[in-house]
């Protein structure tokens, strides 16, 4: 008899797999990242209605852990926490937060737990979205919140207005000048370089 764990995590993406199925890459509340099986998740509105295993949901579920001879967890059910609906209402907001998404999945590690911040970083940055209204502003700073939570950002004098900033608190950001797009892109860099880096 398979054991089975409840847990907690920021739905990162989702893949279909075979006819029904879904693979799901999951930031779990530990900041571990996992892959998880949901199978007849395309099909089954009992146990997935509603939309639960969109990227951007925080969900509970219930997972039956993998035996040595599999691959993955699989999902056998799950619970909606918070949907952060209002994003699907911005376009510039939901596009922000998938961006926060690839990003995450990036510069993770499937099964490593040594990207703890990764979660709260996250998850703040979702809520804050909902009064921020300067997107580039609020991806300069989670990029930033993301690099130096690693260890691997050199703070400057300009960073600091963003660092000091709660995430939650977007709407208090710098507002953009002419170096702004500028300093996004370099994060961008920066971000995809700590990717590679984290894949050799």
């Amino acid at each position: 008899m398979s054991r089975k764990e409840v847990y907690k995590g920021i739905v990162l993406r989702k893949t279909k797999y075979k006819e029904a199925d879904l693979i799901l890459q999951i930031l779990l509340s530990q900041g571990t990242k996992m892959s998880f099986l949901a199978r007849g998740a395309l099909r089954s509105k009992k146990r997935f209605g509603g939309g639960i295993l969109e990227p951007t949901h925080y969900i509970q579920m219930t997972v039956s852990v993998p035996s040595a001879q599999e691959r993955m967890g699989v999902i056998e059910e799950a619970h909606l926490i918070a949907g952060f609906d209002w994003l699907r209402l911005d376009y510039d907001k939901l596009e922000t937060a998938l961006w926060m998404l690839e990003t995450v999945n990036k510069i993770s590690v499937e099964g490593e737990t040594e990207s703890a911040d990764l979660f709260n970083i996250l998850g703040n940055s979702f809520r804050g979205l909902q009064h921020g209204s300067q997107m580039l502003s609020s991806r300069i700073q989670f990029g930033l919140k993301v690099l130096h939570s690693q260890g691997v950002l050199e703070v400057e004098s300009w960073m600091k207005d963003y660092l000091s900033v709660s995430l939650i608190e977007q709407s208090h950001l710098p507002a953009p000048d002419t170096q702004t797009l500028a300093r996004f892109h370099w994060i961008e860099s920066q971000l995809s370089q700590y990717a590679q880096q984290g894949s050799v």
